[in-house]
């Protein structure tokens, strides 16, 4: 996931939204909570948690209260929010601070920019598959510049990539799974990169995939078959 633009102007306004959907957080009614799940990050920094431990405390995932922050769910059940209510009641300080609250959103947000950063380091020092050695070993051989796992500035924020081709200005994305979901994922992630730099981009994917597959990649400029590598040279040319 990359970083988020949310930063301390943005809680302070949200802070102060909440401050008054609550009567100054003297009321926290389930219909409040429904309709605004994006107070969660308020809610989260008052009680000092990080998402894990958040989602621990409701009984949700890290993803749902991820979801939750960025607007992602719109709204939360009726009877999901009054037990969701009942807890942050509960949980939250006496003395309600927003300085506190502004040092812990401080906090967890540069804790979460470190573990992106961390998670791009992985990504970049992972070992290469069987299908990027193929491609590695084509690209050596015809003299074409590249870097491997590079990490690229999006519209989205920093994304990796499994090869990018400086001199061509050429992103490659390759993969052996036979997954919709993943060439959706592939497909989403090409777009943000063109969003942010001009570039071509280049699928290698299996050859047994669907035409569902094939579909959901079609904002490459060239899609290539992993037994048909070779056909990457004419492309560089």
């Amino acid at each position: 996931m990359p970083k988020t633009n949310f930063n301390e102007k943005s809680f302070e306004k949200l802070f102060l939204e909440v401050k008054k959907a609550t009567g100054n957080f003297s009321k926290i009614d389930s219909e409040t909570i429904s309709r605004n799940p994006c107070f969660m990050k308020v809610f989260r920094m008052l009680v000092n948690k990080g998402m894990p431990d958040m989602g621990k405390l409701l009984n949700k995932t890290h993803a749902t209260i991820a979801q939750y922050e960025r607007s992602a769910i719109k709204k939360i059940p009726q009877i999901e929010a009054e037990r969701i209510a009942k807890i942050i009641s509960e949980e939250l300080p006496q003395e309600i601070n927003f300085e506190t609250a502004l040092e812990n959103f401080s906090k967890f947000k540069q804790l979460s920019e470190g573990g992106h950063l961390l998670g791009f380091k992985r990504a970049e020092s992972a070992a290469l598959t069987r299908q990027e050695e193929k491609i590695k070993s084509l690209l050596e051989s015809k003299v074409v510049d590249y870097e491997v796992h590079k990490t690229l500035e999006t519209s989205i924020g920093q994304l990796n990539y499994d090869f990018w081709l400086p001199r061509n200005k050429i992103v490659i994305e390759c993969t052996e799974s036979l997954s919709k979901h993943k060439a959706e994922s592939l497909g989403f992630r090409i777009i943000k990169v063109k969003e942010k730099i001009k570039c071509k981009s280049i699928a290698i994917v299996p050859d047994n995939v669907s035409k569902g597959v094939i579909r959901r990649l079609q904002d490459f400029d060239h899609i290539l078959f992993s037994s048909n590598i070779e056909e990457l040279e004419s492309i560089l040319k």
